[in-house]
């Protein structure tokens, strides 16, 4: 191989590294809480700060009997913002698509809500998108829209049940990876690192 093939070889392998690397979440712990309701000692709300503004939204729910398990059901929201929250796990791809085509446990443009239970004391992970143009009734999902996720726990001691926020993590405008802060690539870089993969390719069967 002369200089000049091991040259080309070489920037095309480096170009769809640096293409396909994961870019890192803008934010970390992205106004995100979770409050004690006025509404009950068992009712919590998880309230989210939208970046930049000075409102935001937040959904109330209502914890169950604790066993081993807990019933979380969602009971009310507020109507600013349009968001959405999903159940998800760890490395989960939350992005358009996925507000798009998941089912939400709770939206304020979609009922009836729907419950989930959870592991007292185990950890869980909620993924929720949020829009900027409230005047729609279902997602409009725009460029700088923030997705982020939450790590929450049940925690029970006597009687009393509290819904705790462990972690979070916020990127805006392509998407996250659950439980982590790498922020999905723009699919126009997936496009170009396609390009790089092929090239790169071709370039090594035509050397054979």
């Amino acid at each position: 191989m002369d200089r000049r093939s091991f040259s080309i070889s070489n920037l095309l392998a480096a170009a769809l590294v640096i293409l396909t690397a994961p870019a890192a979440a803008e934010v970390l712990t992205p106004g995100l809480e979770v409050r004690p309701s006025i509404f009950g000692d068992a009712d919590f709300d998880i309230v989210h700060i939208m970046p930049g503004e000075q409102g935001g939204n937040f959904v109330l729910v209502e914890l169950g009997v604790p066993t081993e398990t807990v019933e979380i059901s969602p009971i009310d929201v507020t109507v600013a913002w349009p968001f959405a929250w999903y159940q998800s796990s760890y490395g989960q791809p939350f992005d358009a698509e996925a507000v798009e085509t998941l089912t939400p446990f709770a939206t304020n443009w979609n009922e009836p809500f729907s419950s989930f239970s959870v592991t007292v004391g185990e950890p869980f992970y909620l993924a929720s998108w949020a829009g900027y143009n409230y005047a729609d009734p279902q997602p409009n999902i725009g460029p700088g829209d923030p997705f982020f996720w939450g790590k929450f726990a049940v925690e029970v001691e006597g009687l009393d049940t509290t819904l705790v926020l462990l972690d979070s993590a916020l990127a805006t405008g392509t998407g996250i990876y659950v439980g982590t802060t790498v922020a999905l690539p723009e699919p126009s870089m997936l496009a170009v690192a396609g390009v790089a993969a092929a090239a790169l390719a071709t370039w090594r069967c035509r050397r054979r």
